[in-house]
């Protein structure tokens, strides 16, 4: 992966930083960790992104440094920094702290992903450190990619080879997003039924789908446990069924209907198909997975 210019800036930065957290190792005296935290917040403090876009690439250089933007007395101040990140004149709609991602790395996230341009030359570096923050738009896009990437494979085996890749790194982040990372492994999924219909591939098909509805169906049943992941991924229209949480003209009766749509195309001779088969649960699904079935 491609690595950002070293400046005389960040430089300094570490220095700084390292010279503190070394005065902080050798005496551990409240007046020491409190130098240290009011360094750590002045770093990563701004009401524009641009201070945490390059925190993101001072951590890109000195990743040793990351625990200590997390420690635990900087939840608060990391909190507030989520403040910064909001719909164009809607501030109070801005990020929520979210139940399985730290708000740390949320925020490092997102100004890694308002950086991300398919068209620059470091594109795939921004891309890819949003995507070591969990930020759900930027693991879409990288699906997105890699389906685009698999349906110019020659054979099916390959096709089915680079999905599988994909659905495998969904099924390990969908838990951390909760309904909108589970729609989006329902997308997944049902971009490799497509795939496997095409082929004529019944099995595979048969499974694709089912495993697609049982996403769908753990996402209506997180949704409302799942207020702040809806939300963190408002920001940016998504080429998905994720899109079922902010179009109006949807809901999940709509979503349901265009599954059943599905099954009628996938399956039309056999109308009672998925219905004879007790759709799996998402931890069926991820055994399957780790066992390569």
């Amino acid at each position: 992966m491609p690595r950002f210019e070293l400046t005389a800036t960040l430089q300094a930065t570490a220095i700084e930083l390292n010279d503190l957290i070394d005065a902080y190792e050798k005496d551990k005296t409240p007046a020491n960790k409190q130098a240290l935290l009011e360094c750590l917040k002045e770093k990563s403090s701004h009401a524009e992104y641009e201070v945490h876009r390059e925190l993101a690439k001072l951590l890109h250089h000195y990743p040793e440094l990351q625990k200590w933007f997390e420690l635990p007395e900087l939840k608060e101040h990391w909190e507030e920094q989520l403040k910064s990140y909001y719909p164009r004149e809607r501030p109070a709609q801005h990020l929520l702290p979210q139940e399985k991602i730290t708000s740390c790395h949320i925020v490092l996230g997102w100004a890694c992903f308002k950086q991300f341009s398919p068209d620059e030359h470091d594109a795939g570096t921004w891309l890819q450190m949003a995507i070591q923050y969990n930020n759900l738009l930027a693991i879409a896009e990288r699906h997105l990619i890699k389906k685009i990437a698999a349906k110019k494979e020659p054979t099916w085996p390959e096709q089915q080879a680079a999905m599988q890749e994909s659905i495998s790194e969904l099924l390990k982040t969908a838990p951390l997003h909760k309904t909108p990372g589970y729609l989006l492994l329902a997308q997944a999924y049902l971009d490799m039924a497509l795939l496997a219909y095409a082929a004529s591939d019944q099995p595979a098909l048969a499974k694709s789908f089912l495993s697609a509805d049982a996403c769908r169906q753990m996402a209506k049943k997180l949704e409302k446990s799942s207020e702040a992941e809806i939300r963190n991924v408002s920001f940016r229209s998504v080429e998905t069924v994720i899109n079922i949480l902010f179009d109006p003209a949807n809901d999940w009766e709509t979503l349901k209907a265009r599954f059943d749509k599905f099954q009628g195309i996938f399956f039309p001779q056999e109308e009672t198909h998925t219905q004879s088969v007790e759709p799996p649960t998402l931890a069926t699904v991820m055994a399957q997975m780790k066992s390569g079935r």
